[in-house]
Protein backbone atom coordinates (compact mmCIF):
# COMPACT_ATOMS: atom_id res chain seq x y z
CA UNK A 1 0.00 0.00 0.00
CA UNK A 2 1.04 3.48 -0.72
CA UNK A 3 1.93 5.67 1.69
CA UNK A 4 2.18 9.75 1.86
CA UNK A 5 3.74 11.83 4.10
CA UNK A 6 1.73 12.96 6.87
CA UNK A 7 -0.21 16.73 6.85
CA UNK A 8 2.05 19.18 8.38
CA UNK A 9 0.83 22.76 9.44
CA UNK A 10 3.54 25.48 9.16
CA UNK A 11 3.80 25.13 12.82
CA UNK A 12 5.65 27.56 14.44
CA UNK A 13 5.47 28.87 17.95
CA UNK A 14 7.20 31.95 18.16
CA UNK A 15 7.73 34.88 15.99
CA UNK A 16 11.34 34.00 15.71
CA UNK A 17 10.80 30.84 14.77
CA UNK A 18 7.85 31.89 12.34
CA UNK A 19 10.16 34.72 11.12
CA UNK A 20 7.69 37.30 11.19
CA UNK A 21 9.00 40.47 11.11
CA UNK A 22 6.69 43.50 12.29
CA UNK A 23 6.78 46.18 10.24
CA UNK A 24 6.84 49.60 12.91
CA UNK A 25 6.78 53.70 13.05
CA UNK A 26 10.03 54.41 14.94
CA UNK A 27 9.70 58.18 16.02
CA UNK A 28 12.61 60.02 18.23
CA UNK A 29 10.46 59.18 21.25
CA UNK A 30 13.04 60.89 24.15
CA UNK A 31 13.24 64.61 22.11
CA UNK A 32 9.27 64.41 21.13
CA UNK A 33 8.00 63.80 24.73
CA UNK A 34 10.88 66.69 26.06
CA UNK A 35 9.41 68.96 23.60
CA UNK A 36 5.82 68.06 23.86
CA UNK A 37 6.22 68.19 27.70
CA UNK A 38 8.38 71.63 27.93
CA UNK A 39 5.18 73.39 25.30
CA UNK A 40 2.91 72.55 28.20
CA UNK A 41 4.96 73.92 30.91
CA UNK A 42 5.83 76.73 28.57
CA UNK A 43 2.11 77.09 28.42
CA UNK A 44 1.55 76.84 32.20
CA UNK A 45 4.40 79.35 33.04
CA UNK A 46 2.99 81.73 30.46
CA UNK A 47 -0.82 81.63 32.19
CA UNK A 48 0.81 81.98 35.44
CA UNK A 49 2.73 85.10 34.55
CA UNK A 50 0.42 86.98 32.33
CA UNK A 51 2.25 86.40 29.32
CA UNK A 52 5.33 87.85 31.05
CA UNK A 53 6.87 84.87 30.95
CA UNK A 54 9.51 84.54 27.50
CA UNK A 55 8.00 81.53 25.66
CA UNK A 56 10.49 79.37 23.44
CA UNK A 57 7.24 78.78 20.98
CA UNK A 58 5.10 81.80 20.29
CA UNK A 59 2.61 79.17 19.44
CA UNK A 60 1.97 78.87 23.28
CA UNK A 61 1.47 82.54 24.47
CA UNK A 62 -1.63 83.18 26.48
CA UNK A 63 -3.54 83.63 23.34
CA UNK A 64 -2.67 81.14 21.33
CA UNK A 65 -4.95 78.46 20.72
CA UNK A 66 -2.84 75.15 20.40
CA UNK A 67 -4.78 74.34 24.24
CA UNK A 68 -8.55 74.70 24.66
CA UNK A 69 -8.23 74.80 28.64
CA UNK A 70 -6.06 75.95 31.51
CA UNK A 71 -4.13 72.38 32.87
CA UNK A 72 -5.22 71.87 36.59
CA UNK A 73 -2.73 71.88 39.18
CA UNK A 74 -2.73 68.34 39.16
CA UNK A 75 -2.26 67.87 35.37
CA UNK A 76 1.24 70.82 35.85
CA UNK A 77 2.56 68.49 38.66
CA UNK A 78 1.92 65.42 36.40
CA UNK A 79 4.18 66.93 33.69
CA UNK A 80 6.90 68.21 36.14
CA UNK A 81 7.08 64.47 37.84
CA UNK A 82 7.26 63.11 34.17
CA UNK A 83 9.67 65.48 32.65
CA UNK A 84 12.10 65.19 35.30
CA UNK A 85 11.86 61.57 35.03
CA UNK A 86 13.37 62.00 31.30
CA UNK A 87 15.96 64.65 32.12
CA UNK A 88 17.61 62.00 34.41
CA UNK A 89 20.80 60.68 32.70
CA UNK A 90 20.86 57.71 34.80
CA UNK A 91 19.68 54.89 32.58
CA UNK A 92 18.04 52.94 35.49
CA UNK A 93 15.44 55.24 36.63
CA UNK A 94 12.90 53.30 38.95
CA UNK A 95 9.41 53.64 37.52
CA UNK A 96 7.79 54.89 41.15
CA UNK A 97 4.10 55.31 42.02
CA UNK A 98 4.03 58.73 41.32
CA UNK A 99 4.80 58.39 37.85
CA UNK A 100 2.26 56.11 37.69
CA UNK A 101 -0.65 58.64 39.17
CA UNK A 102 0.99 61.51 36.49
CA UNK A 103 0.40 58.56 33.66
CA UNK A 104 -2.93 58.60 35.28
CA UNK A 105 -3.72 62.08 35.44
CA UNK A 106 -2.49 62.82 31.54
CA UNK A 107 -4.13 60.05 30.47
CA UNK A 108 -7.66 60.51 31.54
CA UNK A 109 -7.74 64.84 31.29
CA UNK A 110 -9.79 66.37 28.79
CA UNK A 111 -6.31 67.77 27.02
CA UNK A 112 -5.39 66.10 23.99
CA UNK A 113 -1.76 67.14 24.69
CA UNK A 114 -0.87 65.62 27.48
CA UNK A 115 -2.29 62.85 26.13
CA UNK A 116 -0.22 62.68 23.69
CA UNK A 117 2.68 63.39 25.78
CA UNK A 118 1.50 60.43 27.96
CA UNK A 119 1.86 58.26 25.08
CA UNK A 120 5.54 59.03 24.22
CA UNK A 121 6.44 58.57 27.59
CA UNK A 122 4.64 54.87 27.51
CA UNK A 123 7.19 54.70 24.56
CA UNK A 124 10.38 54.68 27.41
CA UNK A 125 8.74 52.92 29.14
CA UNK A 126 7.98 50.00 27.39
CA UNK A 127 11.56 50.05 26.40
CA UNK A 128 13.16 50.46 30.33
CA UNK A 129 10.82 48.82 31.69
CA UNK A 130 12.64 45.66 34.13
CA UNK A 131 9.56 43.79 35.40
CA UNK A 132 6.01 42.63 34.39
CA UNK A 133 3.33 45.25 33.04
CA UNK A 134 1.01 45.87 36.27
CA UNK A 135 -2.52 46.68 35.65
CA UNK A 136 -2.33 50.09 37.10
CA UNK A 137 0.54 50.81 34.55
CA UNK A 138 -2.08 49.27 31.25
CA UNK A 139 -5.04 51.00 32.86
CA UNK A 140 -4.28 54.88 31.16
CA UNK A 141 -2.53 52.88 28.27
CA UNK A 142 -5.81 51.34 27.30
CA UNK A 143 -7.48 54.81 27.87
CA UNK A 144 -4.90 56.49 25.25
CA UNK A 145 -5.82 53.88 22.75
CA UNK A 146 -9.39 54.68 23.28
CA UNK A 147 -8.48 58.43 22.28
CA UNK A 148 -9.70 60.28 20.11
CA UNK A 149 -6.49 61.81 18.72
CA UNK A 150 -4.92 59.42 15.64
CA UNK A 151 -1.65 60.80 16.65
CA UNK A 152 -1.95 59.33 20.47
CA UNK A 153 -3.12 55.95 18.74
CA UNK A 154 -0.31 55.69 16.83
CA UNK A 155 2.28 56.01 19.57
CA UNK A 156 0.33 54.13 22.27
CA UNK A 157 0.04 51.21 19.58
CA UNK A 158 3.72 51.05 19.32
CA UNK A 159 3.67 51.03 23.05
CA UNK A 160 1.48 48.42 23.50
CA UNK A 161 4.02 46.24 20.75
CA UNK A 162 6.68 47.05 22.95
CA UNK A 163 5.30 45.61 25.73
CA UNK A 164 4.63 42.33 23.51
CA UNK A 165 7.92 42.66 22.26
CA UNK A 166 10.37 43.07 24.68
CA UNK A 167 8.92 41.81 28.31
CA UNK A 168 8.18 38.75 29.51
CA UNK A 169 5.02 36.46 28.17
CA UNK A 170 2.57 37.52 30.90
CA UNK A 171 2.91 40.99 29.84
CA UNK A 172 0.23 39.61 26.93
CA UNK A 173 -1.97 38.43 30.03
CA UNK A 174 -2.54 41.92 31.79
CA UNK A 175 -3.09 44.17 28.28
CA UNK A 176 -5.38 41.10 27.25
CA UNK A 177 -7.08 41.15 31.15
CA UNK A 178 -7.36 44.87 31.21
CA UNK A 179 -9.60 44.97 27.99
CA UNK A 180 -6.54 46.08 25.14
CA UNK A 181 -7.63 43.76 22.87
CA UNK A 182 -11.00 45.16 22.08
CA UNK A 183 -9.54 48.29 21.65
CA UNK A 184 -6.54 47.26 19.09
CA UNK A 185 -9.49 45.32 16.92
CA UNK A 186 -11.26 48.65 16.82
CA UNK A 187 -8.20 50.82 15.86
CA UNK A 188 -7.92 48.41 12.69
CA UNK A 189 -10.24 50.42 11.18
CA UNK A 190 -8.14 53.27 11.28
CA UNK A 191 -7.71 55.89 8.66
CA UNK A 192 -4.50 56.18 9.68
CA UNK A 193 -1.90 53.55 7.73
CA UNK A 194 0.51 54.67 10.22
CA UNK A 195 -2.33 53.26 13.44
CA UNK A 196 -2.89 50.24 10.99
CA UNK A 197 0.42 49.30 10.79
CA UNK A 198 1.44 49.12 14.68
CA UNK A 199 -2.04 47.71 15.59
CA UNK A 200 -1.53 45.16 13.10
CA UNK A 201 1.84 44.37 14.92
CA UNK A 202 0.23 44.28 18.20
CA UNK A 203 -1.92 41.68 16.73
CA UNK A 204 0.73 39.71 15.59
CA UNK A 205 2.59 40.03 18.51
CA UNK A 206 -0.41 38.70 20.94
CA UNK A 207 -1.34 35.93 18.33
CA UNK A 208 2.33 34.01 18.87
CA UNK A 209 0.34 32.90 22.52
CA UNK A 210 -2.30 29.52 22.15
CA UNK A 211 -4.58 31.39 24.44
CA UNK A 212 -5.19 34.44 22.49
CA UNK A 213 -5.26 33.08 19.20
CA UNK A 214 -9.01 31.92 19.58
CA UNK A 215 -9.70 35.00 21.16
CA UNK A 216 -8.99 37.31 18.32
CA UNK A 217 -11.09 35.23 15.84
CA UNK A 218 -14.06 35.19 18.63
CA UNK A 219 -13.72 39.25 18.97
CA UNK A 220 -14.24 39.63 15.30
CA UNK A 221 -10.46 40.64 14.78
CA UNK A 222 -10.42 38.56 11.27
CA UNK A 223 -12.15 40.97 8.80
CA UNK A 224 -10.63 43.81 9.55
CA UNK A 225 -7.15 41.89 9.41
CA UNK A 226 -8.24 40.42 5.85
CA UNK A 227 -9.13 44.06 4.97
CA UNK A 228 -5.92 45.22 5.37
CA UNK A 229 -4.41 42.32 3.52
CA UNK A 230 -5.09 44.46 0.80
CA UNK A 231 -3.91 47.67 1.92
CA UNK A 232 -0.72 50.15 -0.45
CA UNK A 233 1.30 50.26 2.29
CA UNK A 234 3.62 47.27 2.59
CA UNK A 235 3.89 47.31 6.21
CA UNK A 236 0.48 47.06 6.89
CA UNK A 237 0.10 44.58 4.04
CA UNK A 238 3.10 42.63 6.10
CA UNK A 239 1.76 43.09 9.56
CA UNK A 240 -1.92 41.86 8.35
CA UNK A 241 -0.43 38.53 6.65
CA UNK A 242 1.65 38.14 9.65
CA UNK A 243 -0.98 38.24 11.91
CA UNK A 244 -3.38 35.84 9.62
CA UNK A 245 -0.53 33.31 9.82
CA UNK A 246 0.05 33.43 13.57
CA UNK A 247 -4.06 32.77 13.37
CA UNK A 248 -3.67 29.85 11.15
CA UNK A 249 -1.42 27.96 13.26
CA UNK A 250 -4.36 26.77 15.78
CA UNK A 251 -6.52 24.33 14.01
CA UNK A 252 -9.14 25.30 16.56
CA UNK A 253 -9.46 28.93 14.28
CA UNK A 254 -9.52 26.94 10.83
CA UNK A 255 -13.30 27.29 10.72
CA UNK A 256 -14.09 30.90 11.60
CA UNK A 257 -10.89 31.71 9.38
CA UNK A 258 -12.40 29.78 6.37
CA UNK A 259 -15.77 31.18 7.54
CA UNK A 260 -14.69 34.75 7.59
CA UNK A 261 -13.42 34.93 3.73
CA UNK A 262 -9.74 34.05 4.45
CA UNK A 263 -9.00 31.18 1.72
CA UNK A 264 -10.13 33.92 -1.10
CA UNK A 265 -8.38 36.65 0.61
CA UNK A 266 -5.01 34.51 0.88
CA UNK A 267 -5.16 33.09 -2.81
CA UNK A 268 -5.39 36.71 -3.68
CA UNK A 269 -2.15 38.25 -1.78
CA UNK A 270 -0.04 35.08 -2.67
CA UNK A 271 0.21 36.62 -6.23
CA UNK A 272 1.74 39.68 -5.11
CA UNK A 273 5.31 40.56 -5.55
CA UNK A 274 6.36 40.91 -1.93
CA UNK A 275 8.24 38.08 -1.02
CA UNK A 276 7.57 38.83 2.57
CA UNK A 277 3.86 38.55 1.78
CA UNK A 278 4.14 35.32 -0.60
CA UNK A 279 5.85 33.50 2.26
CA UNK A 280 3.00 34.28 4.90
CA UNK A 281 -0.01 33.41 3.13
CA UNK A 282 2.08 29.89 1.28
CA UNK A 283 2.50 29.30 4.86
CA UNK A 284 -0.85 30.36 6.08
CA UNK A 285 -2.51 28.08 3.23
CA UNK A 286 -0.76 25.64 4.27
CA UNK A 287 -1.99 25.25 7.76
CA UNK A 288 -5.61 25.79 6.18
CA UNK A 289 -4.89 22.77 3.93
CA UNK A 290 -4.70 20.49 7.06
CA UNK A 291 -8.15 19.78 6.85
CA UNK A 292 -9.97 18.03 3.47
CA UNK A 293 -12.75 19.91 3.20
CA UNK A 294 -10.53 22.92 3.30
CA UNK A 295 -7.82 21.92 0.71
CA UNK A 296 -10.96 21.39 -1.73
CA UNK A 297 -12.17 25.15 -1.18
CA UNK A 298 -8.55 26.28 -1.16
CA UNK A 299 -7.93 24.30 -5.11
CA UNK A 300 -11.55 25.58 -5.94
CA UNK A 301 -10.98 29.19 -5.84
CA UNK A 302 -9.97 30.53 -9.40
CA UNK A 303 -10.22 26.97 -11.02
CA UNK A 304 -6.76 25.98 -9.94
CA UNK A 305 -5.04 28.75 -9.44
CA UNK A 306 -3.80 28.45 -6.19
CA UNK A 307 -2.08 25.37 -7.38
CA UNK A 308 -0.17 27.03 -10.67
CA UNK A 309 0.72 29.95 -8.36
CA UNK A 310 2.12 27.59 -5.84
CA UNK A 311 4.23 26.39 -8.38
CA UNK A 312 5.28 29.19 -9.72
CA UNK A 313 6.99 30.01 -6.32
CA UNK A 314 8.33 26.60 -6.50
CA UNK A 315 11.29 28.93 -8.62
CA UNK A 316 11.07 31.90 -6.43
CA UNK A 317 14.76 33.91 -5.90
CA UNK A 318 13.53 33.57 -1.75
CA UNK A 319 14.62 30.20 -0.11
CA UNK A 320 11.20 31.07 2.69
CA UNK A 321 8.83 31.51 -0.17
CA UNK A 322 9.85 27.90 -1.83
CA UNK A 323 9.78 26.12 1.10
CA UNK A 324 6.50 27.35 2.46
CA UNK A 325 4.93 26.88 -1.72
CA UNK A 326 6.52 23.09 -1.19
CA UNK A 327 4.56 23.07 2.33
CA UNK A 328 1.65 24.11 1.09
CA UNK A 329 1.52 21.61 -1.71
CA UNK A 330 2.57 18.90 0.25
CA UNK A 331 -0.79 19.45 1.73
CA UNK A 332 -2.66 19.97 -0.95
CA UNK A 333 -1.60 16.50 -2.69
CA UNK A 334 -3.02 14.85 -0.04
CA UNK A 335 -5.86 14.19 -2.14
CA UNK A 336 -5.51 12.10 -5.36
CA UNK A 337 -6.99 14.56 -8.05
CA UNK A 338 -4.81 16.92 -6.54
CA UNK A 339 -1.61 15.07 -6.73
CA UNK A 340 -2.00 14.33 -10.67
CA UNK A 341 -3.32 17.91 -11.12
CA UNK A 342 0.06 19.31 -9.90
CA UNK A 343 2.01 17.07 -11.74
CA UNK A 344 0.01 18.07 -14.60
CA UNK A 345 1.18 21.47 -14.18
CA UNK A 346 4.70 21.86 -14.18
CA UNK A 347 5.81 21.01 -10.33
CA UNK A 348 7.91 18.58 -11.21
CA UNK A 349 10.90 19.99 -12.76
CA UNK A 350 11.07 23.05 -9.77
CA UNK A 351 10.85 19.94 -7.51
CA UNK A 352 13.78 18.55 -9.02
CA UNK A 353 15.80 21.41 -8.80
CA UNK A 354 15.26 22.34 -5.02
CA UNK A 355 16.11 18.46 -4.13
CA UNK A 356 19.15 18.56 -6.26
CA UNK A 357 20.36 22.21 -4.61
CA UNK A 358 17.86 23.61 -2.20
CA UNK A 359 18.64 24.09 1.40
CA UNK A 360 18.42 21.42 4.15
CA UNK A 361 14.87 22.53 5.30
CA UNK A 362 13.58 23.64 2.11
CA UNK A 363 15.10 20.20 0.97
CA UNK A 364 12.74 18.02 3.30
CA UNK A 365 9.62 19.55 2.55
CA UNK A 366 10.41 19.50 -1.31
CA UNK A 367 11.00 15.81 -0.93
CA UNK A 368 7.83 15.17 1.34
CA UNK A 369 5.65 16.65 -1.47
CA UNK A 370 7.24 14.50 -3.88
CA UNK A 371 6.48 11.43 -2.05
CA UNK A 372 2.95 12.38 -1.85
CA UNK A 373 2.79 13.16 -5.37
CA UNK A 374 4.22 9.80 -6.00
CA UNK A 375 1.17 7.73 -4.17
CA UNK A 376 -1.03 8.86 -7.54
CA UNK A 377 -0.05 5.76 -10.30
CA UNK A 378 -0.41 7.91 -13.34
CA UNK A 379 2.55 9.46 -11.64
CA UNK A 380 4.73 7.08 -11.50
CA UNK A 381 6.25 7.47 -15.49
CA UNK A 382 5.88 11.26 -14.78
CA UNK A 383 8.31 11.25 -12.08
CA UNK A 384 10.90 8.78 -13.37
CA UNK A 385 11.11 10.06 -16.63
CA UNK A 386 12.04 13.42 -14.74
CA UNK A 387 14.87 11.47 -13.44
CA UNK A 388 14.73 11.93 -9.53
CA UNK A 389 16.07 8.52 -8.95
CA UNK A 390 19.68 10.05 -9.03
CA UNK A 391 18.89 12.93 -6.52
CA UNK A 392 16.99 10.51 -3.86
CA UNK A 393 19.61 8.64 -3.85
CA UNK A 394 21.84 11.37 -3.08
CA UNK A 395 19.84 12.23 -0.22
CA UNK A 396 19.75 8.92 1.09
CA UNK A 397 23.15 8.74 1.20
CA UNK A 398 24.41 11.82 2.21
CA UNK A 399 23.37 11.09 5.51
CA UNK A 400 23.24 15.21 6.54
CA UNK A 401 19.17 15.35 6.47
CA UNK A 402 17.16 12.41 8.42
CA UNK A 403 14.14 13.97 7.47
CA UNK A 404 14.60 14.56 3.63
CA UNK A 405 16.11 10.86 3.97
CA UNK A 406 12.96 9.38 5.03
CA UNK A 407 10.75 11.53 2.65
CA UNK A 408 13.41 10.21 0.59
CA UNK A 409 13.00 6.27 1.03
CA UNK A 410 9.33 6.80 1.58
CA UNK A 411 9.27 8.10 -2.12
CA UNK A 412 11.33 4.61 -3.36
CA UNK A 413 8.75 2.48 -1.53
CA UNK A 414 5.71 4.40 -3.16
CA UNK A 415 7.55 3.87 -7.05
CA UNK A 416 8.34 0.09 -5.95
CA UNK A 417 4.73 -0.76 -5.09
CA UNK A 418 4.18 0.26 -8.61
CA UNK A 419 5.02 -0.62 -12.08
CA UNK A 420 8.46 0.45 -12.34
CA UNK A 421 10.73 -2.00 -9.75
CA UNK A 422 13.13 -3.00 -12.53
CA UNK A 423 14.35 1.10 -12.83
CA UNK A 424 14.39 1.33 -8.94
CA UNK A 425 17.01 -1.28 -9.53
CA UNK A 426 19.13 -0.17 -12.27
CA UNK A 427 19.36 3.24 -10.58
CA UNK A 428 21.11 1.99 -7.35
CA UNK A 429 18.10 2.63 -5.03
CA UNK A 430 18.64 -0.91 -3.46
CA UNK A 431 22.46 0.42 -2.91
CA UNK A 432 20.87 3.92 -1.53
CA UNK A 433 18.50 1.85 0.81
CA UNK A 434 21.34 -0.51 1.96
CA UNK A 435 23.50 2.20 3.07
CA UNK A 436 20.78 3.98 5.35
CA UNK A 437 19.88 0.32 6.70
CA UNK A 438 23.98 -0.25 7.75
CA UNK A 439 24.10 3.22 9.22
CA UNK A 440 24.47 2.95 12.69
CA UNK A 441 22.89 6.85 12.65
CA UNK A 442 20.13 6.15 11.12
CA UNK A 443 17.18 6.88 13.18
CA UNK A 444 14.24 4.28 13.57
CA UNK A 445 11.52 5.83 11.56
CA UNK A 446 14.37 6.30 8.51
CA UNK A 447 15.54 2.91 8.99
CA UNK A 448 11.15 1.99 9.05
CA UNK A 449 10.35 3.86 5.26
CA UNK A 450 14.15 2.05 4.05
CA UNK A 451 13.17 -1.56 5.11
CA UNK A 452 9.67 -1.01 3.91
CA UNK A 453 10.69 -0.37 0.84
CA UNK A 454 13.43 -2.75 0.40
CA UNK A 455 10.74 -5.21 1.78
CA UNK A 456 8.62 -4.86 -1.52
CA UNK A 457 11.95 -4.50 -3.75
CA UNK A 458 13.42 -7.65 -1.93
CA UNK A 459 10.48 -9.61 -4.30
CA UNK A 460 12.51 -9.08 -7.33
CA UNK A 461 15.21 -12.24 -7.73
CA UNK A 462 18.12 -9.52 -8.38
CA UNK A 463 17.28 -7.51 -5.57
CA UNK A 464 17.14 -10.94 -2.90
CA UNK A 465 21.30 -11.98 -4.26
CA UNK A 466 22.07 -8.24 -3.98
CA UNK A 467 21.10 -7.99 -0.39
CA UNK A 468 22.60 -11.64 0.30
CA UNK A 469 25.95 -10.61 -1.07
CA UNK A 470 26.24 -7.23 0.29
CA UNK A 471 28.99 -6.63 2.64
CA UNK A 472 29.80 -10.36 2.55
CA UNK A 473 26.48 -11.05 4.60
CA UNK A 474 26.88 -8.19 7.12
CA UNK A 475 23.53 -6.57 5.66
CA UNK A 476 22.16 -10.25 6.50
CA UNK A 477 23.40 -9.63 10.07
CA UNK A 478 21.85 -6.38 10.04
CA UNK A 479 18.47 -7.46 9.24
CA UNK A 480 18.82 -9.98 11.95
CA UNK A 481 19.83 -7.69 14.54
CA UNK A 482 16.63 -5.53 13.90
CA UNK A 483 14.34 -7.76 13.90
CA UNK A 484 14.97 -8.82 17.02
CA UNK A 485 16.43 -5.93 19.14
CA UNK A 486 15.17 -2.74 17.39
CA UNK A 487 12.69 -0.82 19.74
CA UNK A 488 10.38 0.15 17.01
CA UNK A 489 8.00 -2.49 16.05
CA UNK A 490 7.57 -1.36 12.49
CA UNK A 491 11.13 -1.86 12.07
CA UNK A 492 11.19 -5.42 13.27
CA UNK A 493 8.41 -6.07 10.99
CA UNK A 494 9.78 -4.84 7.84
CA UNK A 495 13.39 -6.39 8.79
CA UNK A 496 11.24 -9.74 8.98
CA UNK A 497 9.81 -9.21 5.97
CA UNK A 498 12.76 -8.78 3.73
CA UNK A 499 14.62 -11.99 5.65
CA UNK A 500 11.61 -13.99 4.41
CA UNK A 501 11.86 -12.91 1.17
CA UNK A 502 15.51 -13.84 1.06
CA UNK A 503 15.10 -17.28 2.73
CA UNK A 504 13.53 -17.98 -0.81
CA UNK A 505 16.85 -18.50 -2.51
CA UNK A 506 19.68 -19.91 -1.49
CA UNK A 507 21.90 -18.39 1.27
CA UNK A 508 25.70 -19.72 1.55
CA UNK A 509 26.51 -21.61 4.44
CA UNK A 510 28.22 -19.47 6.36
CA UNK A 511 25.84 -16.51 6.44
CA UNK A 512 23.27 -19.05 7.58
CA UNK A 513 25.47 -20.38 10.46
CA UNK A 514 26.80 -16.78 11.51
CA UNK A 515 22.80 -15.63 11.50
CA UNK A 516 21.13 -19.41 12.83
CA UNK A 517 20.77 -17.96 16.34
CA UNK A 518 19.58 -14.31 15.89
CA UNK A 519 16.81 -15.75 13.59
CA UNK A 520 16.01 -18.53 15.62
CA UNK A 521 14.77 -15.95 18.69
CA UNK A 522 13.11 -12.88 16.41
CA UNK A 523 11.13 -16.17 15.33
CA UNK A 524 10.20 -17.47 18.73
CA UNK A 525 9.57 -13.61 19.64
CA UNK A 526 7.39 -13.34 16.77
CA UNK A 527 5.45 -16.13 17.10
CA UNK A 528 4.60 -15.26 20.99
CA UNK A 529 3.71 -11.41 19.79
CA UNK A 530 0.07 -9.93 20.12
CA UNK A 531 0.07 -8.77 17.06
CA UNK A 532 -1.02 -11.03 14.23
CA UNK A 533 0.64 -9.74 11.15
CA UNK A 534 3.58 -10.80 13.40
CA UNK A 535 2.41 -14.37 14.26
CA UNK A 536 1.69 -14.69 10.40
CA UNK A 537 4.83 -13.37 9.33
CA UNK A 538 6.87 -15.56 11.74
CA UNK A 539 5.21 -18.93 10.53
CA UNK A 540 5.35 -17.87 7.24
CA UNK A 541 9.11 -17.31 7.12
CA UNK A 542 9.18 -20.66 9.38
CA UNK A 543 7.97 -23.00 7.10
CA UNK A 544 10.55 -21.62 4.50
CA UNK A 545 13.38 -21.65 6.93
CA UNK A 546 12.00 -25.60 8.13
CA UNK A 547 12.88 -27.06 4.68
CA UNK A 548 16.54 -26.68 5.70
CA UNK A 549 18.25 -29.34 7.99
CA UNK A 550 20.22 -27.75 9.71
CA UNK A 551 17.08 -24.60 10.82
CA UNK A 552 15.22 -27.64 11.38
CA UNK A 553 17.64 -28.75 14.04
CA UNK A 554 18.23 -25.38 15.54
CA UNK A 555 14.07 -24.88 15.86
CA UNK A 556 13.93 -28.72 17.71
CA UNK A 557 16.51 -27.63 20.17
CA UNK A 558 14.93 -24.14 20.56
CA UNK A 559 11.65 -26.37 21.25
CA UNK A 560 9.43 -24.16 19.45
CA UNK A 561 7.23 -26.99 18.75
CA UNK A 562 4.87 -26.03 21.76
CA UNK A 563 4.48 -23.05 20.98
CA UNK A 564 3.27 -23.60 16.95
CA UNK A 565 0.83 -26.53 18.16
CA UNK A 566 -0.71 -23.49 20.44
CA UNK A 567 -1.57 -21.47 17.79
CA UNK A 568 -2.84 -24.42 15.66
CA UNK A 569 -5.44 -25.12 18.34
CA UNK A 570 -6.19 -21.34 18.22
CA UNK A 571 -9.10 -20.48 16.69
CA UNK A 572 -7.01 -18.03 14.69
CA UNK A 573 -7.23 -16.03 11.19
CA UNK A 574 -7.35 -19.65 8.03
CA UNK A 575 -3.70 -18.78 7.25
CA UNK A 576 -2.62 -18.66 10.53
CA UNK A 577 -3.77 -22.16 11.10
CA UNK A 578 -2.66 -23.92 8.02
CA UNK A 579 0.80 -22.20 8.37
CA UNK A 580 1.25 -23.72 11.93
CA UNK A 581 -0.39 -27.10 10.75
CA UNK A 582 2.61 -27.11 8.16
CA UNK A 583 5.34 -25.99 10.67
CA UNK A 584 4.09 -29.00 13.28
CA UNK A 585 4.26 -31.81 10.68
CA UNK A 586 8.00 -30.80 9.98
CA UNK A 587 9.19 -30.10 13.40
CA UNK A 588 7.96 -33.44 14.15
CA UNK A 589 10.00 -34.97 11.41
CA UNK A 590 7.55 -35.59 9.00
CA UNK A 591 6.99 -34.59 5.19
CA UNK A 592 4.54 -31.94 3.79
CA UNK A 593 3.87 -30.62 0.31
CA UNK A 594 6.35 -28.30 -0.68
CA UNK A 595 3.82 -26.87 -3.07
CA UNK A 596 1.43 -26.11 -0.49
CA UNK A 597 3.43 -24.45 2.19
CA UNK A 598 4.55 -22.15 -0.65
CA UNK A 599 1.52 -20.62 -0.52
Amino acid sequence: MKRMTDIQPSTIPGMAECNIRIERTKPDIVDEIKNVLKKILDYCLCCLTCGCYPVRNPSCSASGEEYHMVLLDTEKEAVRSLLQYLDEEDGEQVLMEEHIRALHILAFSDNTELHQSAALYYIEISKKLKYPLTTSLTKPLLALLRSRNTSVHKVATLAVSNFCLNGPDCNKDTLITCGVLDALIKLLGSPSVEVQCNTCGCITSLATNDKYKHLIVKKNGVKPLLHLLKSDDQRVHRNAAGAVLNLTHQQSNHEELVKSGVIPALVEVLHTTDHVVQYYSAASLSNIAVIDKHRTMIVAVGHFDVIKQLIKLLSSKSEKVRCQACSALRNIASDSDNQQLIVQFGALSPLHQIISSGSQDTLSTAVACLRNLSIHKNNEYVILKEEVLESLCKVLTSGTNPEAQEHAAGTMHNLAVGDYRGVLVSENCVEALMFVVLDIESNMALLQEALSALAVLSEEEEVKYKLIEAQDGKFIYRLVCLASLASHPKVQYNSAGTLGQLVLVEIPSSIKKDNKQGIVLYIDSFLKAEDTDFVHMALWTLVQLLKDEMFLNAFQEQGIEPIVAKLEAAESEGCITELANYALTRLRGLDYSTSSSDD
